[in-house]
């Protein structure tokens, strides 16, 4: 997907992994200056404070979920531990908060990166889709808080996605992929394109919306009844 980011300037907080590096890679080849800051920081709001000050101005703030983290976008990885996802929600929103008023100056855009499991939860899984439907949710009302000021935030609900060729799911993880409609991974230019959606200037009236990248994994495939 081709879209014009000419100018922009864009703000990924996100863990090293090859969702943040497809997500960074697509804003940079349609124009964006990119920018990156870590979730874990300290201060999340020293994160955005440091990006302004060599831009002077954010368009594009996109905050990726540590579940999505090294390990690539597997829904069926180990749960992290309470102590690890206890602060997720709060270090969005001072990244939010402390990007909000550049946001607004550009009719800024935000997308949040989570987990389909946030909108169906797995019973192996329920601290990782705890965390991330309460990060949907958060996303839901900021929407409703920073429309006013027409900022735009949408969200990705991402299934298996394959990160490479050596990875697990493009070698074929039958039982989990037997639940999708394609019965194969997402790929990471998939995510790429479908964030690109979201973030594009023309597609001004979309806010508030949770876009699943998860091969009809939450729409009832996974049901055997």
């Amino acid at each position: 997907m081709q879209i014009d980011l000419t100018g922009q300037v864009a703000l990924v907080v996100a863990r090293d992994g090859p969702v943040a590096e497809a997500v960074c890679a697509a804003l940079a080849a349609n124009g964006a200056s990119v920018l990156v800051g870590d979730p874990a920081a300290d201060s999340p709001q020293g994160v955005v404070t440091e990006a302004l000050k060599g831009t002077g101005r954010l368009d594009i703030l996109v905050f990726i979920s540590p579940t999505f983290g090294e390990a690539g976008g597997d829904p069926q990885a180990s749960d992290a531990t309470g102590a690890e996802f206890r602060s997720l929600v709060a270090a969005a929103d001072d990244c939010v908060l402390a990007a909000s008023h550049a946001l607004a100056q550009t009719r800024g855009r935000i997308v949040v990166i989570g987990s389909a499991l946030g909108l169906l939860p797995a019973r192996r899984h329920p601290l990782r889709g705890l965390t991330d439907a309460a990060l949907f949710q958060f996303a839901r009302g900021l929407a409703m808080r920073l429309g006013p000021r027409e900022v735009r935030i949408n969200a990705l609900a991402l299934g298996a996605i394959s990160g490479g060729a050596g990875d697990r799911f493009a070698a074929g993880e039958v039982e989990l992929l037997s639940h999708t409609a394609p019965r194969r991974p997402g790929t990471l230019q998939e995510v790429a394109d479908a964030m690109l959606f979201l973030v594009d200037p023309e597609n001004s009236c979309m806010t508030g919306h949770i876009l699943p990248v998860d091969g009809g994994l939450i729409a009832g495939f996974a049901r055997d009844f």
